[in-house]
């Protein structure tokens, strides 16, 4: 019998600093992309993020620094609040946000914080009432005009997502964590060669659950994941290069209720990097995977790797954001040392007006569970409106479609609609 717990990932996001900031909630990842292309950018010249001085925020200047209040009220509704495979209970919630953004207006280096708190009120399952709260420190010190060394720092209090992959639907709240996340890395450019190096580490400290049995406790969730991170790119041509990019990581959850499920693994990849003036830009690499369980209940795994991170912009006015990646990700499920998710996911933004943007997406995933067998597809479909009245008002509503099909983890389906109102001064 497959054990589970409730748990779920973030990826932080910061929106262009153009525009609103904000630590992103939840999305479909254990860590933010392993790899990032070290040149160019795909997400420069996107129309969603790219500086428009029409409604860029005015700030408040501190000195050096410009500060970036931002507060974000929403109403949503979803059909499954609990996400359970069937009998589903839809409600209607409420949800107030306030960041902060404290960003250097340095000629070289750069420093930012960036602070969030969040209330989610469901106006009849008030036991999925959540308050998260999260910071984060960026920071970049440049050596020189070639190098450049990056730190992140972050700590957020979250919740689970209940549509997540391990959501169960015997705790009565949706279960909570601490995510502690510390990046450093050092990028290079001599000549051609651009040279990219870093370590991550992720550790996840889970509250106790409320169950009908009483208390549950959690502790057998706690992990922390390393990640050692290194790029080449050479570049032949000016719109052409070649790639070369390895990733050793380790996992060691704190107790293992069912034996041992700490593991360790590579990742080692090539490919091209294309820049094809504004029109294309990105990143595809394949290559080979290989994951070692301490465990010899589980077996090893290997097999093929994959990422890319394309950007095609064909007019100022739609831009088409193409991204893949499989990697292993951290499980809560209790005998199982972790998750193969392979993952391809596109998104449009359209400009249809000059203050409306418009952004469907589509995301598939599969998740297999290593060791244990068995996978789940899950198809997740997006649709945003942003309509900006000015430099200050912006009105979002958006649409969410997620299914997961029947398989190891239990099937779920689900729909979410909301409508905020941000105020960025």
């Amino acid at each position: 019998m497959t054990l589970q717990r409730s748990k779920y990932h973030l990826s932080m996001g910061v929106v262009s600093a153009a525009a609103v900031i904000a630590l992103a909630p939840p999305a479909f990842a254990q860590i933010a992309e392993p790899y990032q292309p070290v040149s160019p950018d795909p997400t420069a010249d996107d129309v969603l993020t790219r500086s428009q001085s029409d409604f860029t925020p005015v700030g408040g200047r501190l000195g050096s620094f410009f500060l970036y209040p931002r507060l974000n009220v929403e109403t949503a509704y979803t059909d499954n609040t609990l996400g359970t495979p069937s009998n589903k209970k839809g409600d209607g919630y409420a949800i107030a946000r306030g960041d902060i953004q404290l960003v250097s207006n340095w000629s070289r280096h750069k420093l930012e914080l960036l602070a969030y708190g969040q209330a989610r009120n469901d106006f009849s399952l008030t036991s999925e009432n959540t308050q998260t709260y999260g910071a984060a420190l960026n920071g970049r010190y440049d050596v020189n005009n070639n190098t450049s060394i990056d730190g992140n720092f972050r700590a957020d209090k979250q919740a689970e997502d209940r549509l997540g992959v391990d959501n169960t639907i015997f705790t009565y709240n949706p279960l909570q964590f601490l995510m502690l996340d510390s990046n450093i890395r050092a990028k290079t450019r001599l000549g051609a060669l651009n040279l990219q190096g870093g370590v991550q580490i992720v550790k996840l400290s889970y509250d106790n659950a409320l169950g009908a049995a009483g208390t549950i406790d959690e502790s057998g969730l706690d992990n922390t994941r390393v990640l050692y991170q290194g790029t080449v790119r050479y570049d032949l041509t000016h719109s052409t290069a070649l790639i070369f990019a390895g990733q050793y990581d380790t996992i060691d959850y704190r107790t293992s209720v069912f034996g041992d499920r700490n593991s360790s693994g590579y990742r080692l990849e090539s490919g091209i990097g294309l820049r094809i003036t504004h029109s294309l830009v990105g990143d595809i690499r394949i290559g080979y995977l290989h994951r070692s369980n301490e465990n010899p209940v589980y077996p090893d795994l290997s097999g093929v790797s994959f990422y890319a991170n394309m950007a095609w912009t064909p007019t100022r006015l739609l831009s088409v954001r193409m991204t893949a990646n499989r990697d292993i990700e951290n499980s809560v499920t209790l005998n199982s040392p972790g998750n193969l998710r392979s993952t391809a996911q596109i998104r449009a933004s359209y400009e249809l007006l000059r203050q409306l943007i418009v952004t469907p997406g589509f995301r598939f995933s599969r998740v297999t569970a290593i060791g244990i067998g068995g996978s789940n597809n899950e198809e997740e479909a997006t649709l945003q409106a942003i309509y900006r009245f000015n430099r200050q008002f912006s009105l979002t509503g958006k649409y969410r479609y997620f299914n997961r099909s029947a398989g190891l983890y239990q099937p779920v389906e689900g729909s979410v609609i909301s409508l905020g109102l941000a105020l960025t001064l």
